[in-house]
């Protein structure tokens, strides 16, 4: 059985802003690895491997336009063997993802 999350915000920037601020967490945090961008930069799938003995786990992030910004939809995935997240990881990697996208995105031009 597959665990699957997910949670949104909205990036009040334009969709190559909120891509290339993505684009650079991902490169620069150590916990995603082997990262593709799909989608001219509207979809990037990564894989989320906090500690070495942590197996990775499967996050995709989608961007879509909306209004005067930019939908961040970020998803998890669990390996197809994992019946549960009873420590929570899940949700704090999404939040861990999203709250640096917050703050990348409140940094001055």
């Amino acid at each position: 059985m597959t665990v699957e999350q997910h949670t949104e915000m909205i990036v009040p920037s334009d969709a190559h802003s909120a891509s290339g601020t993505i684009r650079d967490i991902l490169a620069t945090d150590g916990t995603y690895r082997l990262t593709r961008e799909q989608n001219d930069g509207m979809m990037f799938v990564t894989t989320v491997k906090p500690h070495w003995w942590l197996l990775g786990t499967a996050m995709t992030i989608r961007l879509a336009p909306e209004g005067a910004g930019v939908r961040v939809t970020v998803e998890i995935k669990s390996q197809p063997w994992i019946a549960g997240d009873i420590f929570g990881f899940y949700p704090r990697y999404m939040s861990a993802f999203t709250a640096a996208v917050a703050k990348a995105s409140e940094k001055p031009t």
